[in-house]
């Protein structure tokens, strides 16, 4: 079976994605054969200004083309670096570093404070957006889970540490260490 998919419509797919992704700019006229009004024109904006398609030439995009295995594969690659997770692994309850795409995470910058808390510290990359999903069980009623920068949770000793991240996890009235999946993206 062979689904052939324009690059108008491609672009659009990336970008419905893409837009929940906050502060993304939109300039307009990059390409002559994009016009203004059309359901593509915000979508292939986007995607030239946030680097995932340089067009067909300087001036144009060819939106009714249809899209190459290539060029497909380019226009993912380059957005899941602009937008895609610098990191990602599953911290056990113990602390212990799980399933990691790590990029840097070890046993090493985690640890598990005196208050239940764990302090992500040392590293080796920047980020600006953390993802959090912990993991529970099935007889906790009321659970709560924190993530922050140290000094804006209350509860842990993570700024003591000069650590870079806290998660902290409220079960049933009292701050218990749980395992969790966290993703850093830049």
């Amino acid at each position: 079976m062979t689904i052939t998919i324009t690059k108008s419509k491609f672009a659009l797919a990336v970008v419905a994605v893409a837009m929940l992704i906050p502060g993304a700019a939109m300039a307009f006229h990059v390409f002559d054969d994009v016009p203004d009004g059309k359901f593509f024109a915000e979508p292939v904006e986007w995607a030239f200004d946030n680097g995932i398609t340089t067009g067909k030439t300087s001036t144009t995009f060819a939106p009714d083309d249809s899209v190459t295995r290539g060029e497909a594969v380019t226009f993912l690659k380059r957005y899941h670096e602009a937008f895609g997770p610098v990191a990602h692994a599953t911290v056990l309850a113990d602390g212990s570093v799980v399933a990691t795409r790590s990029f840097g995470i070890t046993g090493a910058n985690v640890s598990l404070d005196s208050t239940s808390a764990f302090c992500f510290q040392d590293l080796e990359f920047e980020f600006t957006t953390v993802q959090v999903s912990p993991i529970y069980e099935g007889n906790e009623d009321i659970t709560t889970t924190e993530v922050g920068y140290p000094d804006t949770i209350d509860m842990g000793d993570c700024d003591d540490l000069d650590a870079e991240l806290e998660i902290a996890t409220l079960i049933d009235g009292v701050w218990a260490p749980r395992g969790f999946t966290v993703t850093f993206f830049s």
